[in-house]
């Protein structure tokens, strides 16, 4: 069994001096040469452009939102959870061993008390004679799993529950560039926004199939195949539950929309145990150790992931399933090869190459269609390239504005480029003195190495920009760090002194 209590005493006091925030505009004037907009024609406007217009006092300026926090940064939780496990091996016959296991989970922040786990596993060495190393081992087993919310949902909702801090978000601001002292939000009776954690929820829920084959191989080889399925419901995603009601906002007019809550009861973000999660891996991992002098390890992997639960609340709360796409972060392909290798004169050379395809990343309009307050909304693909909304881009055509029937790209709908990296470290072991241990070996020993990360300097680019309103659309804008020894070329030398 296992049993917790976790204690947070957290201080949050981002964002107490207010942001301006600059959307992408969709149906904003085209201008001319003098500043003036041409009557009957329209465009998607950039960010940036947006506040170059904003600056020089053009029409089509001004910040699209302003937010600020204010308050008591101070929040605190208290977690208690607890769970049993009991687990049992049944050897039915020599070759063949039979795992049942059963575990109960509860914790106190969450009211649902039906989470039992069951989980069964068998492992077969076929044509295995008695006292043997079986050289053929097949594993087989699936088992329902719960994963605990993050204390992260807990803390944010204590932070922001209306009282203890306040949460001002305000759609197309007047007051732009001041920003307004706090009295006069509150004396204007502006909506606060809150964020609330359902206790009823069920808690996240996955079923995992996994199945492998391990295979002993000559030349002291052992190939290995796996298998992973796993189907999750009830993952924690974020809704603006009183977002306007379809039909009823106009993108161009922030504060139109009907809400469900009234428009008085400002912003309410839930979260909600709805977002689904489906899941496949293969992976093939060769080990090898012909000799004393050479060992090398190689493992391939390709993954297939898709969901529609986020890290921020969902582009259309009236359609969750909307979001449903790749995971973003899943790599289709993944390779590495590591090793080790005694050359002449005792030196280690130890080879480590990653590489990967690209990762994925969401396609955005860099507005908000749905009054969410959040500007991650996705275009639809074009059916007519004559409309003035439609954006030609060289992964294809958007409209960045929607009609009823088009179908809307999927999240994660674009892909970096492929990483690649190798990496070497180079070592020498020198023994000093005659003294050794019991298994004869030198008691003290000087090693002397040298680690080279990204040997050929290669530059991973990452940071990709999906949103269609940024000058930077589909350009990377930073190095991809997707491990340790993707970054930019490093050496490094040690030493060490082990007796």
């Amino acid at each position: 069994m296992r049993a917790r209590d976790i204690g947070i005493t957290d201080v949050n006091p981002a964002n107490f001096g207010g942001t301006f925030s600059f959307f992408g505009v969709t149906g904003a004037p085209v201008l001319d040469a003098n500043n003036q907009p041409i009557p009957g024609e329209t465009a998607n406007i950039s960010s940036l452009e947006q506040y170059r217009r904003t600056l020089i006092g053009a029409p089509g300026g001004g910040a699209s939102q302003f937010s600020l926090n204010a308050g008591n940064p101070l929040a605190k939780i208290n977690l208690a959870d607890i769970g049993l496990y009991a687990t049992d091996d049944w050897r039915v016959l020599p070759n063949l061993t039979i795992s049942m296991g059963l575990r109960y989970e509860a914790e106190t922040h969450v009211h649902d008390l039906t989470d039992f786990g069951p989980r069964v596993a068998l492992a077969w060495s076929p044509k295995t004679q008695k006292g043997a190393t079986p050289k053929i081992v097949v594993r087989a087993g699936a088992g329902l799993m719960y994963q605990r919310p993050g204390t992260g949902f807990f803390l944010q909702a204590a932070h922001f529950n209306g009282t203890n801090q306040q949460q001002f978000i305000i759609n197309d601001p007047t007051f732009f560039p001041t920003v307004p002292p706090l009295a006069s939000l509150e004396a204007g009776q502006q909506p606060i926004t809150t964020w609330h954690f359902d206790a009823g929820a069920h808690v996240p829920t996955g079923l995992a199939s996994v199945l492998t084959l391990e295979r002993q191989l000559p030349a002291k080889t052992t190939v290995s195949a796996n298998w992973v399925h796993f189907h999750g419901t009830h993952f924690i995603t974020t809704v603006n539950v009183n977002s306007p009601m379809p039909g009823t906002y106009n993108p161009a007019d922030p504060l139109s929309g009907v809400r469900p809550y009234g428009s008085a009861a400002g912003n309410i973000f839930d979260y909600e145990p709805v977002g689904i999660v489906n899941q496949d891996q293969m992976w093939v991992e060769v080990n090898s150790k012909p000799n004393s002098k050479v060992s090398i390890t190689a493992n391939y992997q390709a993954s297939w992931s898709s969901d529609d639960f986020t890290q921020g609340p969902v582009s259309n709360p009236y359609d969750i399933r909307q979001d449903y796409g790749r995971s973003p972060w899943n790599r289709r392909n993944n390779f590495t090869l590591l090793g080790t290798i005694t050359g002449p004169y005792k030196i280690q050379w130890s080879p480590y190459v990653i590489a990967a395809s690209g990762n994925p990343y969401d396609l955005t309009i860099g507005t908000d269609l749905y009054g969410t307050t959040v500007a991650n909304a996705r275009p639809a693909f074009a059916t007519d390239l004559s409309r003035p909304s439609v954006v030609i881009t060289r992964f294809g055509a958007f409209d960045t504005d929607p009609m009823p029937g088009q179908t809307i790209v999927p999240r994660d709908y674009l892909t970096g480029i492929p990483m690649w990296n190798i990496n070497m470290r180079v070592s020498r072991t020198f023994p000093i003195g005659k003294l050794k241990n019991k298994s004869g070996e030198t008691r003290m020993k000087l090693n002397l190495n040298v680690d080279v990360n990204n040997v050929l300097n290669h530059l991973n680019q990452g940071g990709w920009v999906g949103n269609l309103s940024s000058p930077l659309f589909g350009q990377s804008t930073a190095v991809n760090l997707f491990r340790d020894t993707s970054n930019n070329r490093r050496i490094q030398l040690g030493m060490l002194f082990s007796f």
